[in-house]
């Protein structure tokens, strides 16, 4: 997902992160992380020629196997570089029902800020900060 979002234009992408890929059946492979997960025809595009998910379905999946500090920045990254639609993301939680992550998901999409910095600059505690004063 990760390499998804620096093909889309996200920024501060750590270049030694394995691979993420989807596939229907899981096969492990040496430098990837290999997710079984269903993927429509509708949620694969071509950036520089090469098949990635769109910049929805990586909000999706960003959103959902992350840890919540390094969703909500990687989601921000994503905004950020390459504006994606919240509602197209709303429309996969709808797709795929109550999948993986998809709670945690919910919960950060709204928090979500393209103006944010960078996550090297931003402290540990702002997805924290971002959820407390959005329940307020």
């Amino acid at each position: 997902m990760w390499a998804a979002s620096a093909l889309h234009g996200a920024e501060w992408v750590d270049d030694s992160e394995p691979i993420e890929i989807l596939v229907d059946e899981r096969r492990k492979q040496s430098g990837l992380v290999v997710r079984m997960d269903r993927v429509a025809d509708d949620e694969i595009t071509a950036v520089n020629g090469l098949p990635v998910t769109t910049l929805a379905r990586t909000a999706f999946d960003l959103g959902r196997y992350q840890k919540r500090p390094a969703a909500i920045a990687r989601l921000d990254a994503l905004m950020r570089g390459a504006p994606f639609s919240a509602d197209e993301v709303l429309m996969l939680m709808q797709r795929y029902g109550p999948v993986r992550g998809v709670r945690q998901l919910r919960e950060l999409l709204p928090l979500v800020d393209p103006g944010a910095a960078s996550p090297r600059e931003e402290p540990a505690s702002t997805p924290v900060d971002r959820q407390w004063v959005s329940n307020s």
